[in-house]
């Protein structure tokens, strides 16, 4: 199972989780640097990976969320709305990998998924999504 980070979270997160041996890849390392979030959730699905972000203005984009219906993801929100450094983000993450992996392994995709800074990981409801007309 592997983690996409946006383009949002520091690239140095993916760098250290790396180090031990997590499954995590990032928007940066990939070669997507200013790719559209449409773009970057669809190749995540074309990989069957879990998109990990805190552009939580993605939610409110209702092509974006299709996105990620039509491209079987599963995404995490970061939904905390502390000003954060990498050391800070790279301490939130850790803290919340081992849910994160939990809440991956027992939820069927698509989902989309507010990670809080403590409590319980919850789903997002997507009943409001319409696919965009082509």
């Amino acid at each position: 199972m592997t983690f996409f980070f946006d383009e949002q979270l520091p690239p140095a997160i993916v760098t250290a989780l790396g180090e031990t041996e997590q499954a995590a890849k990032h928007v940066v390392h990939e070669g997507l640097r200013g790719k559209s979030d449409e773009e970057v959730i669809q190749y995540a699905g074309a990989r069957g990976w879990f998109f990990v972000t805190s552009n939580t203005d993605i939610l409110r984009k209702p092509q974006e969320r299709a996105a990620i219906i039509q491209h079987g993801v599963g995404a995490f929100f970061f939904t905390g709305r502390a000003n954060r450094d990498r050391f800070d983000w790279l301490q939130l993450i850790v803290n919340r990998w081992k849910d994160m992996q939990a809440f991956a392994e027992s939820t069927p995709k698509p989902f989309t998924a507010q990670v809080p800074d403590r409590g319980a990981i919850k789903l997002i409801s997507n009943r409001r999504i319409r696919r965009p007309r082509s």
